[in-house]
């Protein structure tokens, strides 16, 4: 199971975004919740305005991508609101990979 955070960041903050993701979000998320493996990509796309990245996490099974929903999602998501407001947009999506 992978959980995806896909991020379109405002190049006004995309520096201290950038910093805080990796200094901060990223260790929270591996030592407080079920997720691991953290990866990110860049999305190469023409069509928004701003940088946009995916930031995925591994989980080793479906229970545990519920208690990640149940007691962290909205948590770290508020997270990213209240450090960077509407200068970042993010939506969030369940992976299953199939081979």
């Amino acid at each position: 199971m992978i959980y995806n955070t896909t991020f379109v960041v405002d190049e006004s903050v995309h520096a201290p975004w950038m910093q805080w993701l990796r200094n901060h979000y990223i260790n929270e998320v591996v030592e407080n919740t079920p997720l691991e493996n953290p990866a990110l990509f860049k999305v190469l796309s023409n069509k928004v305005e701003g940088e946009s990245y995916s930031l995925q996490f591994t989980a080793p099974s479906i229970n545990e991508m519920k208690i990640w929903e149940k007691n962290y999602k909205e948590k770290m998501e508020q997270t990213i609101r209240d450090n960077f407001g509407e200068k970042v947009l993010f939506f969030s999506t369940y992976l299953k990979q199939l081979f």
